[in-house]
């Protein structure tokens, strides 16, 4: 066994020997490649959270006129059969609405969607669509998709003057900044010219109102004919009659009759006039016109942010430039105006030129304010996770020199962790991975896991040290001595997140980035260990550490400037100096490139190390002592406990076993969840009033909402949109009947996610003092998920489906376990149903189309054409006056004109009848089959449990015809598949980690000890959560397989030692208990640092103060609570497999290795 441990560590042997000998090319390399990692990070693109691209696409098609029920038949079954087959399609859904079909096909999370595309569009041409639907188009987007950024404009002009201003002022000043995929206006009033038409005049003339479009849009026309050349001038034939005003259009010839010639002002008015409001905005109460700005797919959502904020309120220059302009402009002096803050030099000329930001254009009055930013929320998760590793990084490096009392060692590791971190980012931008909560938090684990290498590797160095007297050869001999232990537990975590490639589902797209993180950043750790870290050790370690102390001592403290007020200008730069001096009489005069290189990476760590140990000898020596102490009381005990567990195997056993049985059967009460929530600061209120509802009438209910809801604490905005634009693609869902609130939150406290549970509890009770509106409460969600609880009813019957669908919805109810029960099947609209007389129709040589559109023609109205208006384009609408189309009578009585000679016969005696009746407002396919669904929110009770009781309920209470399937779906459905994938994960990761270590230690046994450790982090993880509150989750899953490659790594420290001690001779009880007490400190060491590295990252800390520098240093918590359920498993599962690793591994050990030498001696 000795002789094939010697043979697997030469290389490394060799590698640690090169890096000791040769500093200045090892620095050299070390450099360029942190160069590399500045330069890769540089690059990094920011978000909130990895690129997750929910594989949907939608296919739409439109249907003029047609009902739900044709559209269903024409167009949704057809493409159903069509697009099917499409390779790799998981899920098929149809809504079918008034002369709209949208198909949404739902892929695989790895399907290429870019190769879907083109399949669909092949299928597309197979379907046998009808000759007036609309060519299908393909939409790759998250119908729930909201705006990057959302602005508000509002003011003394008019709402159709506002819409003006956020088209031509903000719109089009927006829409060509990098990185933005679309900017909508939603809100206000749009100018048109409204020709409308006397119905009696049109049927006395034999006029239509076709006719009169089409005159319109042959008068207004402007082409080019050719060219003609004459001599050397080459001139463009145009012909150009462009209709300007009003007296153009009603000067323009329609027919003529006799000798005279009818114009269009003989049967019309023109007017200027506003389009039919179909969306109300308001802001606070205020009406107001939003702006809506939506990124691009891979555009960075910070620079986006940063780049349409500077355009639309300008540069901070920009400001004071705009204030110094309009102080020329209004004559004040430049040194009134300087006085007030602003300080230019005197400009070229004496003029001062205006800066071009939207806002500095605005008329006096309008103001555009943000609203809503996605921005905000990411960059404060992201500086939040940044501030929380480095104070992570920062209690690794205090309990290191709490347990070695050295300076230089903890110099050394603070080396260290800065290279490995910036070494990590060069995989990161290689592998396209992006900064994010993801593969931040994964740096952030890191950290912990990262300084443990070097701890393991600088404790043998200076065992070695010690004994050997020559700094040189402890670092060489105590490094490899450690290598081959070392190399096995990176790997073994590293293998543990190899498994992560092949998790299916949400889990596998958000976690791969945090796999690439500490993946790259252990593999960095353990070159920098072998190789940067004993070389620094044989120069830094064999200096005394009064000599350290003295050369610290010398640095510059301060300055006192004007005022007493001491900066630290020399406090800051004397690190630096002394660093410089000392690292060149450490690396034998290193080029001063490189030390640049690590002072820059040094600056803060040292400044803080350095501040402790110059102050005063004492002030150290008094921690120092304690943690001495403490230490070696710590190892009085543990000795003990180890003696007494070796003479009671089986006692120890037993109760090992006991625990972790007692963990298990604690784990179904824990619950389960997808994601858990995260506090946005945002809650969106949807209101719904019966289908048909007026805008008006929604309007004036929502006032009401509006007040009540600004009346609630911590509420300090409310925006909401009413209505739906007709180009709204997003809401196709929506109408008249309902609108959208926007809270803004103003939380303060330090539990955000409670108060925002409070003010939703708040706010659904107000749904009662409006009978007949439903209101649905909603977070902002990150990610593209569907609702947490969702009850699909199929089948073939509609009636059927309809009734099942309310028996769920009221079980639901009575249960208890969810709120905001919603049901797909919603009152339908309103409609008047005429009907047509065929054989009329037929005498007279005309279609039901022909009815169909000579109504919708003169009721609607079509757009003839557009006038310019500088660069906008005003649309000329013509319909009937208002007075002949607003009863059903007058409807009745509009003309339909039969046959070339232009006779109009009344609507009415076309007709066979007429009736008054309630159409689906939306018709549903799922899988090919009609279905409905109910949609709930979770009250307060985990996922897992709630669609349990759920499915057990339904299944005793409701029964189901033979042809009708009713199954609990939603995020459930995503849940189960995460879960089931992650721990197919686990179990792969279990067996990686056997390999590795069998490979390392030659033995198939030895591996099976090194393994009990992770059923032990059990008995640390269950508890953690119960008391926490925390339930099993897709965060928590990839906790566990974390630790499967942590907790392994004590063991494997310890067995290492255990193995070299039983080659030199020592008994098998001596070398468990001397084995054990060598390595008891180096796993304290690297438990603690990891377990403190991740305390910040559970935003726990940030609880103890929301006020003052105590706060910023800890952060503000956003984001914590995606990460907390992955570190409070980490932390609660390591503490606890220490603690058992330290005893029960050595008992376990003692009965398995004992066997395995014998045989291996006797052969």
């Amino acid at each position: 066994m000795a002789s094939r441990q010697n043979r697997s560590t030469t290389a490394l042997f060799r590698v640690i020997e090169r890096a000791v000998s040769r500093p200045i090319a090892l620095c050299m390399i070390t450099a360029a490649i942190v160069v590399f990692g500045l330069v890769s990070l540089a690059r990094l693109p920011i978000e909130l959270l990895p690129e997750v691209d929910r594989p949907t696409i939608t296919v739409r098609t439109e249907l003029p006129g047609a009902a739900p029920e044709e559209v269903e038949e024409r167009i949704a079954r057809r493409l159903e059969k069509s697009l099917s087959v499409v390779s790799g399609l998981r899920r098929i859904v149809s809504m079918s609405r008034i002369g709209t079909c949208d198909v949404i096909l739902e892929f695989a999370w790895e399907q290429d969607l870019a190769g879907a595309i083109q399949d669909i569009r092949e299928k597309l041409e197979q379907a046998n669509l009808p000759d007036r639907a609309e060519n299908p188009s393909i939409l790759r987007y998250d119908p729930r998709l909201d705006p990057v950024l959302l602005f508000g404009l509002h003011g003394p002009a008019d709402m159709g003057r506002l819409r003006i201003i956020a088209e031509e002022e903000v719109e089009r000043r927006l829409e060509t900044i990098p990185g933005v995929a679309a900017v909508r206006v939603r809100g206000g009033l749009e100018e048109e010219i409204l020709v409308e038409v006397s119905e009696e005049r049109v049927r006395n003339r034999g006029l239509s109102i076709q006719l009169i479009s089409t005159r319109l849009a042959e008068e207004n026309f402007d082409q080019a004919s050719g060219i003609l050349k004459d001599g050397d001038v080459e001139y463009i034939l145009r012909v150009r009659n462009e209709v300007v005003d009003s007296e153009d259009i009603l000067n323009i010839p329609l027919i003529r009759e006799g000798q005279s010639v009818v114009r269009l002002g003989d049967v019309a008015q023109v007017r200027r006039s506003y389009r039919e409001e179909r969306v109300i905005t308001r802001i606070d109460g205020r009406p107001a016109v939003f702006v809506e700005v939506l990124k691009e797919g891979d555009a960075n959502i910070i620079s986006v942010s940063r780049s349409v904020r500077d355009r639309v309120f300008g540069t901070p220059e920009e400001q004071r430039a705009f204030h110094l302009w309009q102080a020329r402009r209004e004559g004040r002096s430049v040194s009134e105006e300087s006085s007030s803050g602003f300080r230019f030099g005197s400009p070229e000329n004496g003029r001062v030129r205006r800066p071009d930001f939207v806002a500095s254009w605005l008329p006096a009055g309008t103001t555009i304010d943000l609203l809503a930013d996605q921005a905000d929320f990411i960059d404060g998760s992201i500086q939040d996770l940044k501030q929380t590793a480095l104070l992570g990084g920062l209690l690794a490096m205090l309990v290191l020199y709490l347990f070695l009392g050295r300076l230089s060692t903890t110099l050394v590791v603070a080396i260290a962790i800065p290279t490995s971190i910036v070494v990590t980012f060069v995989p990161l931008y290689l592998t396209g991975t992006t900064l994010n909560i993801m593969s931040l938090g994964g740096l952030a684990l890191g950290i912990g896991l990262l300084v443990d290498s070097s701890i393991v590797v600088l404790e043998s160095i200076f065992r070695k040290q010690k004994e050997t007297g020559d700094p040189y050869r402890g670092a060489v001999e105590g490094a490899s001595e450690v290598a081959g232990a070392v190399t096995a537990s990176t790997l073994t975590t590293v293998a543990v997140f190899f498994p992560i490639v092949f998790v299916e589902g949400l889990a596998g797209q958000v976690f791969g980035d945090m796999a690439v993180a500490v993946v790259g950043s252990l593999l960095a750790a353990l070159v920098v260990s072998l190789t940067l870290v004993p070389m620094l050790a044989a120069r830094a370690l064999g200096l005394r550490e009064e000599k350290l102390v003295e050369s610290i001592e010398k640095i510059p403290h301060g300055v006192k400037k004007s005022g007493g007020k001491r900066i630290n200008v020399f406090s800051l730069l004397g690190p630096l100096l002394w660093l410089h001096n000392r690292m060149e009489l450490l690396l034998l005069g290193l080029g001063s490139v490189v030390m640049s290189v690590f002072q820059l990476i040094l600056l803060v760590t040292l400044r803080i190390i350095f501040a402790v140990a110059k102050r005063s000898r004492r002030f150290a020596g008094g921690p120092l002592s304690l943690a001495s102490r403490v230490i070696g009381g710590t190892e009085t005990v543990y000795l003990r406990l180890i003696r007494a567990s070796l003479k009671h195997r089986a006692v120890v056993l037993f109760l090992a076993a006991a625990a972790v049985l007692m963990a298990g059967l604690l784990i179904p009460h824990l619950g389960s969840e997808l994601i858990p929530r995260v506090a946005r600061g945002e809650i969106e209120v949807q209101v719904s009033l019966p289908v048909g509802t007026p805008l008006d009438a929604t309007d004036e209910r929502v006032r009401l909402l509006e007040k009540e809801m600004s009346r609630l604490p911590g509420v300090h905005r409310v925006v909401s949109r009413i209505g739906r634009d007709l180009d709204d693609v997003e809401a196709s869902a929506e109408g008249e009947h309902t609108a959208r609130i926007k809270l803004g939150l103003s939380l303060g406290g330090k539990d955000a996610l409670a108060e925002e549970n409070s003010l939703v509890e708040a706010i659904t009770p107000l749904g009662e003092k409006l009978p007949d509106a439903v209101l649905e409460v909603h977070r902002p969600r990150l990610f593209s998920l569907r609702a947490p609880l969702e009850v699909e009813v199929r089948g073939p019957d509609s009636e059927e489906l309809e009734r099942i669908e309310r028996a769920v919805a009221d079980r639901l109810d009575r249960l208890g376990l969810v709120n905001d029960v919603q049901m797909t099947t919603a009152p339908g609209s309103p409609e008047y149903h005429l009907r047509p007389d065929r054989e009329r129709l037929a005498r007279l040589g005309i279609s039901t189309r022909d009815v169909a559109e000579a109504l919708q023609s003169k009721n609607l109205g079509l757009v003839a054409t557009r006038l310019r208006r500088q660069e906008r384009r005003i649309d000329v609408r013509v319909r009937l006056r208002e007075e002949d189309r607003s009863s059903i009578d007058e409807i009745l009585a509009i003309g339909v004109a039969v046959g070339a000679s232009g006779r109009s016969i009344p609507l009415e005696e076309l007709l066979e009848g007429w009736t008054i009746e309630e159409g689906p407002s939306e018709i549903l396919r799922i899988g090919r089959q009609r279905a409905k669904v109910v949609s709930a929110q979770l009250a307060g009770l985990d996922l897992g449990r709630v669609a349990e009781k759920i499915e057990t309920d339904l299944n005793s209470s409701i029964s189901l015809p033979d042809d009708v399937v009713v199954e609990v779906v939603g995020q459930k459905k995503e849940m189960e598949r995460s879960l089931e994938s992650l721990l197919s994960a686990l179990a792969l990761a279990v067996f990686l980690v056997y390999v590795v270590m069998a490979s390392q230690f030659e033995s198939l046994l030895q591996p099976l000890v090194i393994l009990l450790s992770i059923p032990l982090s059990v008995v640390g993880v269950v508890p953690t959560l119960w008391i926490a509150g925390i339930p099993i989750s897709v965060m928590t899953s990839i906790g566990m397989i974390v630790l499967a490659g942590i907790v392994v790594n004590n063991a494997i420290v310890l067995l290492d030692q255990v193995n070299r001690l039983r080659d030199e001779g020592m008994p098998m009880n001596d070398a468990l208990i001397e084995g054990g007490r060598r390595r008891l400190r180096p796993i304290l060491m690297t438990t603690l640092t990891t377990v403190l590295a991740l305390i910040p990252v559970t935003g726990v800390l940030s609880r103890i103060s929301t006020d003052g520098y105590l706060s910023m240093l800890l952060g503000s918590g956003e984001g914590s609570e995606l990460r907390a359920p992955l570190a409070l498993t980490v932390i609660g599962g390591l503490a606890a497999s220490t603690l058992l690793t330290l005893i029960v591994v050595p008992v376990f050990a003692s009965l398995v290795v004992i066997g395995e030498r014998t045989s291996e001696k006797e052969e």
